[in-house]
């Protein structure tokens, strides 16, 4: 979120939720080593055996940074660059290649997976971001292992699962500048040895950054409100299955793009054809835009769930894992 510079936060931290994706090593010279565990190439291994560029982020980065979805990750993940466009779609950059979000039927050549679950459609980078346990960013064509639409690269996104003890997490920011509020919870119900349940929810309101001087607004303003649930079963020591749905509701009041300049008039000549005849463009950061005819203002709203299910069946030294979903954004 931009302009966090006078953020405060209040929160309360009581979390006893397990799946900690550091291991301890043995001490060297007084030091503790961490093993860095990813799964971005559809596999648990060391980060350090990884034939690839990746970058890790702990979910914790995110709530400092008061990220509530993908397209803010860039305050916190380096190497990658979100674009926004009209309608609420995304494009992802990474080495300065993307695929154009103008057209919610195109897939990103840089694949989105959630709990291993490919998501491929500008929109569904715009999804709500909470209860993150990490994420991990793969530069360069993937396509061999990871499918067709890694080209430039896939972003993986691993959800917090449920432990084996009872814990809860709270927090809300309140961000001054631009007059923004979020909320985030989460609580772990283990129900008992073999089944547990995480429950997780995030709304935000997130205030305008720029003055529509046409329609007295601050633009673009934003509401998101998510829920997920997510529930594991352990039956014995070679079976586990994890099953989530997440609901999530998106609103956004205002444009998407504002002119910084108008050497030419040109923009002042359109802006006049869809009935604004004082539009100006300047450095104040002060705009007047046109509304859609037809249209009191300009506006988007998305809602969509999404199902994952993943069994883990272990047989001797090796693990079958099958990984399935549905995902439905309008």
């Amino acid at each position: 979120m931009r302009g966090f510079s006078r953020a405060m936060l209040i929160g309360l931290m009581a979390t006893a939720s397990h799946g900690v994706m550091a291991q301890e090593q043995p001490p060297v010279d007084g030091a503790v080593l961490e093993e860095i565990i990813v799964t971005a190439l559809k596999r648990a291994q060391p980060l350090q055996e990884v034939p690839a560029s990746v970058t890790v982020v702990e979910g914790e980065a995110f709530t400092r940074a008061a990220v509530v979805s993908l397209d803010q990750i860039t305050q916190v993940v380096p190497g990658i660059r979100m674009q926004s466009a009209p309608g609420g779609t995304i494009n992802p950059v990474v080495r300065g290649l993307g695929t154009s979000s103008s057209n919610d039927s195109f897939e990103q050549t840089i694949g989105l997976f959630i709990d291993g679950v490919f998501a491929g459609h500008a929109r569904d980078y715009a999804a709500a971001l909470f209860d993150v346990q990490r994420v991990e960013i793969v530069k360069g064509t993937q396509a061999a292992i990871l499918g067709k639409n890694t080209s430039v690269g896939a972003l993986t996104l691993t959800t917090k699962k449920p432990g084996a003890d009872f814990g809860y997490e709270a927090s809300y920011m309140h961000e001054f500048e631009l007059g923004s509020d979020i909320m985030d919870a989460a609580i772990n119900l283990p129900v008992n040895e073999t089944f547990g349940l995480r429950l997780a929810g995030q709304f935000s309101n997130e205030g305008g950054w720029i003055r529509n001087g046409l329609t007295g607004k601050d633009e673009q303003t934003s509401n998101r409100k998510a829920l997920r649930a997510t529930a594991r079963w352990e039956p014995n020591d070679t079976l586990e299955w994890i099953v989530s749905a997440q609901a999530h509701w998106i609103d956004r009041d205002g444009q998407t793009f504002y002119a910084g300049a108008d050497t030419l008039g040109r923009l002042a000549q359109t802006a006049a054809l869809y009935g604004d005849a004082a539009f100006t463009a300047g450095v104040k950061y002060v705009s007047r835009g046109a509304v859609r005819p037809g249209f009191d203002n300009i506006f988007d709203y998305t809602q969509g769930w999404r199902t994952n299910s993943t069994i883990n069946l272990a047989l001797g030294d090796h693990t079958l894992t099958a990984v399935t979903g549905y995902a439905n954004m309008t």
